[in-house]
């Protein structure tokens, strides 16, 4: 599953019962639930919106131990920047495609 990385399409809900159904089990994870951290610091935004599930794997992380301290305070403050994950994307438009050449990007009007 992480390998693959088919957690990916799983949703947040789904992700976050993986997470805590896995951190009561006594057994580590510690693969999946750092994959699935790294998912959760991703979309902290997303779960800005649902205080119990931003709550659930708050409690997930701090039993397993194995949250850090950019999971808690990307799900307290999900405002907070994040190299790395959050990355720019070029925006196009309807004047402007991107034309790939060989291994160059440029821009190109029509």
């Amino acid at each position: 599953m992480v390998t693959e990385r088919l957690y990916r399409y799983l949703t947040l809900e789904q992700q976050a019962s993986v997470a805590f159904s896995l951190s009561i089990s006594g057994k580590k994870w510690t693969t999946l639930l750092k994959a699935l951290e790294v998912n959760f610091i991703k979309h902290r935004r997303a779960l800005s919106h649902n205080e119990s599930l931003s709550e659930l794997i708050s409690l997930a992380y701090k039993i397993n131990g194995l949250g850090t301290d950019l999971l808690f305070k990307a799900i307290e403050d999900p405002s907070i920047q994040v190299p790395g994950v959050d990355a720019k994307i070029p925006l196009m438009d309807k004047t402007k495609n991107m034309e790939i050449g060989l291994g160059n990007h440029k821009q190109i009007e029509h």
